[in-house]
Order: structure tokens, then C-alpha cells, then sequence
């Protein structure tokens, strides 16, 4: 509104680009010029410039420089990143509205994923959506958090399959689908094997082969700290295919808030899943999506695709967010989770 009341002042508007805008933003979302430069591929130099433009232009300073934590937000630099994320996405909104009229697909709707959930449901969502909807192309961003986080913010990807675990909710939007509370996995020779149900008191007294994953990591050292009980943990791996399989071939047990259709390792050993005793905080899996930014039909279609399948994948398992539509029914059944 403000720009349509002063026409006049569109040569002001004008001195500063989309692009400048969005070099700000990664600089923002990074903390650091080095890294956002690394990310999108452009100078240092050319980010600098464009920052020191913006302040220039609005007379205001974005960032404060501190030598241990790099940069960091101002509070008009805080305000002025929504207003730019929110411009940005406005943009993007004009030429998918423009797009969708003329009854053409702007481009292939980008997904990110999860590395982790990847290979345990995308390539069946992608599948039966495929089924009902042949004429979407859908294309994978396959990632791990921070880096489908950032690829949302730089809009590489339309939305994104991830976890609750470090969501920046003033600039994401995050739609729970599931909770998944904590289980421990061990081996079928372990000598919890046999039980239905564990405390965290019984398991400090064995090794623990904990998944180094961002954030999922604290998780799971949380669940201990705030009991004030210490795990032993043993060895940390960032492959969570290997963290399953040391735990098969009996190097200790590990936690996990995910479960697979067949509880076996790549090296086809068995693992056994117990149950956690007492109240923990789960692990959510949802849609991440940028809020300042409208999603077009595809993007809504293939939303409510994911909430749907996701909801029937863990359907004995976990508290589903949603109500099941009947889209979900009119493609290959999918079976129950193990």
C-alpha cells in the first residue's frame, strides 16, 4: 500500500534490487558473509557491497559485528529481513499467479526432504502422487536440515519434509503431521533384548551409539540431562545406516524417534525395538514452508498428499495432526509399519 500511495518515489524504491535483497538474506540467515557467499555461489565482495547499499539507502544499520559470533541482526535489521523476505516471496507469488493462469506449470515443484526420512517415504509419496496426479513434476532436494532451511529461505525449494528440531519460526512455517515419541533400539543378543519397556536409569549402564545429526543429537542427551542421569555414549556417527548397524552387530543401543517397515540393517542382522517408560517430548515430522510466501495449487495437492501418507505410514505408531482424506485410499495400499 505504501508504494501505491507514493508513485512519486518509485526512483527511490527502485535503487534497491531483488538481488541485493536477497544477498541480505542469506547473510542473515547465515551469520556471516563468508558462508552466505559460499551458499549462493557469490563474492564476499558483491555481498558486502550490496549490505552496505541497503544501509546506505535506508540510512539505518543492519548488522553488528561481533568478533566471536560473527553478524548478527540489529533490531531494524531484523524488521527490514521479514519486510525482504516478504517482498521476495510476493515476487515469486506474481509470477506463479501469472503461470497458473496461462494454464502452464511455472516449473517442476521443488521438494526438499530430510535426508534421513528420504529413503523411508519420499520415493512412495512421489510414487502414488505420481498415480493420481500425472501431469505435476515433482523433483527431490534431498538435504539435511540447515541445509533444506536454507534452500527455503533462498527459494530452491517450494517446501520441505523435515523435523520440529530447530525451526526459526519467525521466518518458517511448520506443520506438524506426526509425533514420534523416543524408542531404544538394541540387538537381539543385547541384554534388554527381552524386555517390552526401559527407563533411561536402566540404559546408563550401557555403551550408547548415538546418531550425530544436528540437533537430533541434543535431543537425545536432553532426554537424559533433564532426568539428570549421564549416558555412556561409546561412539557417535553421522551415517544413521551405520549407527543402526554397529547397534545389530551389538556395540551398544541407540535412540530413534523414526521406525521402518522391517527393523533389519543393511547387512541384514535384526534389531529390536523398546519401548521408552515415561513421559518424553517426540519428535514431529511436518512441512515446512516460507509464510510470507502463497503456494499455488500444485504445491497445495502435493501438501495434502504428504500430511495424508505420512498420517497412514505411522498410523499405530504415532499422534497423527490431521484427518485422513480419501486420496491417500485410491492408490497401492501401504502396509503397516513393523
Amino acid at each position: 500500500m505504501f508504494a501505491l500511495k507514493n508513485m512519486e518515489k518509485t526512483t527511490v524504491l527502485n535503487r534497491i534490487s531483488f538481488r541485493q535483497m536477497e544477498y541480505f538474506v542469506s547473510t542473515a540467515q547465515h551469520g556471516s558473509i563468508i558462508v552466505a557467499s559460499e551458499k549462493i555461489h557469490v563474492s564476499p565482495p558483491s555481498i558486502s557491497a550490496a549490505i552496505s547499499h541497503i544501509e546506505s539507502e535506508l540510512k539505518v544499520k543492519l548488522f553488528i559485528r561481533q568478533h566471536a559470533r560473527g553478524l548478527s541482526l540489529t533490531n531494524i535489521g531484523e524488521k527490514i529481513l521479514k519486510e525482504c523476505l516478504f517482498i521476495l516471496g510476493q515476487t515469486y507469488a506474481l509470477y506463479a499467479l501469472a503461470s497458473e493462469y496461462r494454464g502452464l506449470t511455472q516449473r517442476a515443484l521443488q521438494v526438499g526432504c530430510h535426508h534421513v526420512l528420504t529413503p523411508l517415504i519420499y520415493s512412495d509419496i512421489v510414487h502414488d502422487f505420481n498415480l493420481l496426479h500425472q501431469q505435476d513434476d515433482i523433483r527431490l532436494v534431498d538435504g539435511s536440515h540447515d541445509e533444506l532451511m536454507n534452500a527455503l529461505l533462498s527459494n530452491k525449494v517450494d517446501m520441505a519434509i523435515t523435523t520440529n528440531l530447530q525451526i526459526d519460526h519467525n521466518l518458517i512455517c511448520f506443520e506438524p503431521i506426526v509425533s514420534l515419541p523416543p524408542h531404544v533400539l538394541v540387538s537381539e543378543h543385547h541384554p534388554l533384548a527381552k524386555m517390552k519397556s526401559v527407563r533411561l536409569e536402566d540404559l546408563t549402564q550401557f555403551p550408547m551409539i548415538l546418531h550425530d545429526s544436528p540437533y537430533y543429537k541434543d535431543y537425545c542427551t536432553d532426554l537424559f540431562t533433564q532426568h539428570n542421569l549421564v549416558p555412556h555414549i561409546k561412539d557417535t556417527y553421522k551415517n544413521y545406516d551405520l549407527v543402526r548397524t554397529m547397534v545389530a552387530d551389538g556395540w551398544g543401543y541407540s535412540m530413534t524417534n523414526l521406525r521402518h517397515k522391517l527393523e533389519h540393517t543393511l547387512n541384514g542382522k535384526k534389531l529390536i525395538r523398546i519401548m521408552l517408560e515415561g513421559d518424553h517430548a517426540p519428535v514431529s515430522i511436518g512441512i515446512a514452508t516460507i509464510s510470507s510466501v502463497n503456494s499455488n495449487e500444485v504445491t497445495e495437492k502435493f501438501m495434502s498428499y504428504c500430511k495424508d501418507f505420512i498420517c497412514e505410514y505411522y498410523h499405530d505408531h504415532a499422534s497423527c495432526s490431521f484427518t485422513l482424506t480419501s486420496s491417500i485410499k485410491k492408490t497401492r495400499s501401504i502396509p503397516s509399519v513393523a
